[in-house]
């Protein structure tokens, strides 16, 4: 069902027009979706949140297609327990908003009402989150875009940033929640989408930028999503955080970028440590403290195409244990100019195998390492890659126990002659 959205009535918000166009009946949440064309729609508008559920209103799902609008949100928008495609598909994004349809975050942090100090959040999770009483601050609850119980979320061509004084969980949040719907929820697709990014500026105000959350302890059992061409930056904690052991087969590809946050992508979050398995293809990340950070072991990561610079690691995992585990990065180009001093760009902690193979890492004045960490029988393997490090050796263990598998790589040492390391 196709309804025209080109005006507001006299006397009528924006928020309550668009609630309406939401609420109309459509037998149930299984009919056929509403498409709700809102592209003739030019100017600002404040948009004051609202729920759109499936259950509540029995409104089928719906898609809202934007044009050139500014849309200043003063609450939530939520999309709960919906079957099918739902979400917004706009004309697209520009740098600095000005042009395209462009979202600015300028809600309540929490439903609570209590402030929240990003400075504080930043705080305790530099110093690795601590759960102890009094420990742990006031954090964000709100987020900008909420998708609860939703299986087919839907975003297309949109810029959203927060105005550099109001904090949020995420800005965009995939949760799976208590009630448990009857469909899983997951099959997301994103594209061509900006957050946390204004201009040259990152304010920095939300904790996540795209973050799929296990509530309640609920696990997405087998979900999946594709990304493309999504920039997710300026985040606190994570650009990308995925969490939940089935949570699988999450596609990031075509020019992705996780930029400027503590942690490109993260397996391993604050609130839960055991995060799911993803797939990157031709993609970025840079100026992070860690680009890829990984929780306890799930389903097999594959990074293939990896652009970076500025960042302290490229890939730590948290924890060890005796779990077998692939993760492999292939053709990575990562620049050392922000390395941690210690060298250790990667820091593997499982059984592995851990795999890095036809890669450019590093111009040779830093004394760069991969470490492999933990009691078991650690293996790494190296092949084909061009490694820029001070040291003899780059790829190296903590214990006995770790190997290296290493077959035609070679390292350059300053401005030295590359040489090729023994293969073993």
């Amino acid at each position: 069902m196709l309804i025209p959205f080109d005006h507001i009535p006299a006397g009528v918000s924006f928020t309550k027009a668009l609630q309406e166009l939401l609420n109309t009946p459509k037998a149930s949440p299984y009919g056929t979706g509403l498409v709700i064309d809102a592209r003739n729609l030019e100017g600002e508008f404040d948009l004051g949140g609202f729920v759109c559920d499936a259950y509540a209103a029995h409104s089928a799902p719906a898609i809202i297609e934007f044009g050139h609008i500014r849309i200043h949100l003063k609450d939530w928008v939520v999309f709960r327990n919906f079957s099918g495609a739902i979400g917004m598909k706009c004309i697209g994004r520009s740098v600095d908003g000005t042009a395209g349809t462009n979202f600015i975050w300028e809600g309540p942090a929490r439903a609570d009402g209590l402030a929240v100090d990003m400075t504080k959040v930043k705080t305790w999770l530099d110093a690795g989150a601590p759960l102890g009483p009094g420990q742990v601050p006031t954090l964000p609850t709100k987020s900008p875009f909420v998708f609860e119980n939703c299986a087919g979320p839907m975003l297309e061509n949109l810029a959203l940033w927060s105005d550099r004084t109001h904090p949020a969980l995420a800005g965009i949040l995939c949760q799976r929640a208590d009630p448990a719907p009857w469909h899983q929820p997951g099959a997301n697709k994103f594209s061509n989408i900006s957050v946390g990014r204004l201009g040259g500026d990152f304010p920095r105000m939300f904790q996540f930028g795209l973050y799929l959350a296990c509530a309640s302890g609920k696990d997405w059992n087998n979900s999946e999503g594709d990304y493309s061409r999504m920039n997710l930056e300026g985040a606190t904690e994570a650009a990308f955080a995925i969490e939940g052991g089935q949570a699988k087969n999450h596609r990031c590809h075509d020019n992705c970028s996780f930029n400027n946050s503590k942690h490109g992508i993260a397996t391993h979050t604050s609130a839960n440590r055991n995060g799911g398995s993803f797939s990157v293809r031709d993609s970025n990340g840079s100026y992070n403290e860690i680009d890829l950070y990984l929780g306890s072991p799930c389903d097999v990561i594959n990074v293939d195409g990896w652009y970076g610079e500025g960042s302290g690691r490229l890939l730590v995992t948290y924890g060890g244990g005796m779990n077998d585990w692939a993760v492999e990065l292939s053709h990575v180009t990562w620049a050392d100019n922000g390395a941690a001093a210690d060298g250790e760009i990667v820091q593997y902690t499982e059984r592995g195998p851990f795999t890095l193979r036809n890669s450019a890492i590093g111009y040779g004045q830093n004394p760069l390492m991969f470490k492999l960490y933990g009691n078991a029988e650690t293996t790494g393997i190296a092949e084909g890659n061009a490694i820029g490090s001070t040291l003899v050796q780059p790829f190296v263990s903590e214990t006995p126990l770790g190997r290296w598998w290493l077959r035609a790589n070679k390292v350059r040492r300053g401005n030295a002659f590359p040489v090729f390391l023994p293969d073993t």
